[in-house]
């Protein structure tokens, strides 16, 4: 099956409905609004949500869910770093594993 990855990138990276009506992303929002525990544990959470429910609410979007999973890993990383003592970096690579094992099989069928 051919992936549209323009519109899978668009609603993972910057959905629309995400900017609200002043032109910021809501997650920029949060970020100053929020301490930076709880921006972490967030992004662990949500990367969990998709991880968790990946091609369940939709089978379609198995792909979308993991990607979006891989979003918020990826800002974790990029605020947050880690090091192999912090229980959050566990998880975090814990997670990291599941999602490159999907994208991984869904490169294989498109190639």
């Amino acid at each position: 099956m051919k992936v549209n990855k323009k519109s899978i990138g668009d609603m993972v990276n910057h959905p629309d409905h995400y900017k609200g009506t002043i032109n910021f992303e809501c997650i920029d929002v949060m970020e100053t609004v929020f301490s930076k525990d709880d921006c972490r544990s967030y992004y662990l959470m949500s990367a969990w949500k998709y991880i968790w429910r990946m091609g369940l609410k939709d089978p379609n979007k198995k792909l979308e869910d993991c990607r979006k999973a891989k979003w918020y890993l990826d800002r974790f990383v990029k605020y947050f770093g880690g090091s192999e003592y912090d229980k959050y970096y566990q998880i975090y690579l814990l997670l990291k594993e599941k999602t490159s094992e999907v994208l991984a099989d869904s490169d294989s069928e498109n190639n």
